[in-house]
This record gives C-alpha cells, structure tokens and sequence, in this order.
C-alpha cells in the first residue's frame, strides 16, 4: 500500500487524476487481498477446531483436535486442552457404561433373589400352613358327625371347620400371589 501510493504520487504529477485513483484502487484490493489470505492461514486451525466441536456435538467422542505447528501457542493450548476434554468425557461414558452393567447385573440378583424367596415362603405355606390347616379342617369335620354330641359343642365345631376351611382358602390365595 504505500509503495502503491508513492508511485500513484510520482505518477500523479504526470499522467492525471485518473492514474492516480486507479493506483489507489488497486492498492486498496491488493491489500484487502492480502490481509484475507494471512487472516485465513492464520485462522484455519480455528476452523479445525470448529469443525471438531461439531463432530463431537453429532455425538463422535473419539474425535481429537489437530494440533497445530508453528502458530499461535495459544491456539495450541486450547487444541490440548479440548483434546484433554474429550478424554475425560471418554472415561466418564465408560464408568457410566460400566456402573450401567453392574446396576442391571446387581437389579437382576436382587430379583432372583427375590423371586427365590417367594417360592421358598410358598413351599413351607403349603407344606406346613396348609397342611396343618387342612388336617384341622378334616378332625373337626370328623369330630362333628360323632354321635351324641352335644349341640353346644356340635355347633362350635362346626364353625371351627368352617374358620380353618376360610383361613386355608386365604394361605392358597397367597401361595398363588406369591409364584413368580
């Protein structure tokens, strides 16, 4: 630019007005030129990283940003502190995967365990509860066809058979809720 304004000067003087404004154009784009290009090389490892942050908005992780040679040490700095980033978001996604699996392995035990338990209470319900009951149900059915018997017991064993017959009805129903 200012050698392209003193040769306009030099030439002013010689050849018009309009020599000079066409010097003055042409080192005025010249310049503009010039600036664009060393603004682009010296912005193109921005632009890497841009591109990088949208690589890994689409969901990439395994993404690094290039490191850039002989630029702006600053830009280097955020390329490696981007890139130290992206590492520990890794990590961290593989601890919630894994913390993920042990959760549904541990949520899985649980419920066998569960599941476990229940079939073993219903085990001893019918084995033993319902056993018993259904025994209770059967002396005092036999209990109450015995000949002069007298009514007062006659009756009180006839509604300890109907008692034990509910309440064994009541262990089946829960023996059936409690299969898995």
């Amino acid at each position: 630019a200012i050698a392209g304004t003193a040769t306009t000067r030099r030439l002013a003087s010689m050849e018009g007005v309009t020599l000079t404004v066409f010097f003055a154009l042409t080192g005025v784009i010249l310049s503009v030129a010039v600036n664009y290009v060393v603004l682009r090389y010296a912005l193109r490892p921005l632009t890497s990283l841009q591109a990088t942050a949208e690589r890994v908005t689409a969901g990439d992780l395994s993404v690094r940003a290039e490191q850039p040679g002989g630029g702006d040490p600053l830009i280097a700095q955020l390329a490696q502190a981007f890139n130290a980033m992206l590492d520990q978001v890794e990590d961290d996604t593989r601890a919630i995967e894994h913390s993920r699996a042990l959760t549904e392995r541990l949520t899985q035990q649980v419920i066998e365990a569960q599941e476990e338990e229940r079939q073993r209470i219903a085990r001893e319900l019918h084995d033993d509860t319902a056993q018993a009951l259904a025994t209770l149900v059967i002396y005092a059915e036999t209990a109450s066809q015995q000949p002069a018997l007298p009514t007062f017991v006659a009756e009180r064993l006839h509604g300890l058979r109907s008692l034990a017959s509910q309440t064994l009805e009541g262990v089946r129903t829960i023996i059936a809720d409690l299969r898995p």
